[in-house]
């Protein structure tokens, strides 16, 4: 899966470099199919699969892992191309650029830190997941009108918060979804498959959003306008997301995946050893 991965990769990089009818290019898209389709064959004729498709046949966990493969291709999307216009297009230096886009991580910290675990229990998790797809959505809309007399308080900074916002209230929410009705033996799997799906979303979808952007700054002559598709087209995949969470992702199932989670939680801390010191006393 790893090969197959790599080489839609490059065939993606290098069809925007070389012409997508360049022998390199085909045999690179050719070979991806390929591989994946060896991987699929051997998961389901071995005994120990490494990825069991029964997994998969849980409409909930399909809109979760479904939703973290975008969701991680417009992550890496948005702070990809939002540091290439501040540099390129607005001409601030890299470490301004870095510190341009701290509020994101602040927002993350101090969401996930007060406020996500409190929402998750009032709103629920499919709420939660469409709430923060919303708000990444409404993000990469922002970012979307980027200009080359932009600023960074008009184009930037307002994006940056909203998608931040969307990811710190989503990616939680998918987790649970993720790990609905799975056996505690097997959450692990579940967790890995989530994080593997962000991983090759974020790189697939850079790669794709890339070359999407390459091709219309060449069409237009405009950085800031090959940027603004890319937003675009970012934006198509967090409306994909939306329909995928709003139609298979089952609410009450969600709901006592995460009742389950936090009754873990709290006998896992009342089962823990007190420190010596507590135990002297």
């Amino acid at each position: 899966m790893t090969a197959s991965a790599a080489a839609l990769i490059y065939g993606l990089s290098n069809g925007q470099q070389q012409g997508f009818a360049s022998p390199g290019t085909v045999l690179a898209l050719v070979a991806a199919v390929l591989l994946a389709v060896v991987f699929v064959l051997v998961e389901r004729t071995t005994s120990a699969p490494m990825v069991p498709f029964s997994y998969f046949s849980s409409p909930t966990h399909r809109a979760a892992v479904g939703a973290m493969v975008l969701m991680g291709a417009v992550l890496a999307a948005y702070v990809y191309f939002t540091s290439l216009y501040m540099q390129r297009v607005l001409g601030v230096s890299a470490l301004l650029t870095g510190l341009a886009l701290l509020p994101s991580t602040v927002t993350i910290v101090l969401m996930s830190t007060f406020a996500t675990r409190r929402l998750l229990g009032r709103l629920g998790v499919k709420r939660m997941l469409l709430l923060g797809l919303t708000s990444m959505g409404l993000g990469l809309l922002v970012f979307s009108f980027v200009t080359a007399g932009g600023s960074y308080l008009v184009n930037v900074l307002p994006g940056v918060l909203l998608s931040a916002l969307g990811l710190s209230v989503a990616l939680p929410a998918a987790s649970v979804g993720a790990t609905t009705g799975v056996d505690r033996s097997e959450q692990g799997l579940a967790g890995g498959l989530l994080t593997t799906g962000q991983q090759i979303g974020a790189a697939v979808g850079l790669a794709l959003l890339a070359t999407l952007a390459a091709a219309s700054t060449v069409q237009t002559g405009s950085l800031a306008s090959g940027y603004g598709f890319s937003y675009l087209v970012a934006l198509g995949l967090v409306l994909i997301a939306i329909v995928l969470v709003a139609t298979q992702l089952n609410h009450q199932a969600c709901q006592a995946e995460l009742v389950r989670q936090r009754q873990e939680a709290v006998q896992t801390r009342a089962d823990a050893p007190l420190p010596q010191e507590l135990k002297k006393q």
